[in-house]
């Protein structure tokens, strides 16, 4: 009899044996989740800059 085991169980059991307990781990997690918005921050700004870099490009093409 073959045993089937999901995908979510299989992550969930992953994360059981790789997370870390105690003062370290509580340190790490906020590290996570200020670097998170570090990283948001940045995809926000480049998309932004993507985009008035092509905006002012196509300006300047309709206005040869």
């Amino acid at each position: 009899m073959e045993r089937s085991v999901s995908l979510i169980q299989t992550v969930d059991l992953c994360v059981q044996i790789v997370r870390p307990e105690g003062e370290f781990a509580d340190r790490f997690i906020l590290m996570l989740e200020e670097i998170r918005w570090f990283v948001l921050l940045g995809v926000f700004v480049s998309v932004w800059c993507l985009f008035v870099h092509e905006f002012w490009k196509l300006m300047i093409l309709e206005a040869k």
